[in-house]
């Protein structure tokens, strides 16, 4: 279904644009649990630092996920082009 609407290399421009979006979307995640170590560093409580653990669990676990599939998606990708070459 997917090639008879799309061509070969718009589906490799496709997955090189979603491998791209998720470098963007793991950068963003760093960056949030950054910026929520520095907002805990200035007044930090025990609830505070316990919902800091928390969301940074979170986001770890979902970066991961993240960065196992966009290597399964780079796999895929020059698997693609190689059939095509």
């Amino acid at each position: 279904m997917r090639r008879a609407i799309f061509s070969v290399s718009d589906f490799c421009e496709i997955n090189a644009s979603r491998i791209k979006l998720g470098y963007s979307l793991s950068l963003g995640l760093g960056f949030l649990v950054g910026a929520d170590i520095i907002k805990t560093a200035a007044a930090p409580s025990w609830t505070e630092i316990g919902q800091l653990g928390a969301v940074i669990a979170i986001r770890i676990i979902l970066n991961y996920f993240l960065m196992r599939d966009i290597r399964e998606h780079e796999t895929n990708l020059a698997d693609t082009k190689t059939t095509l070459s």
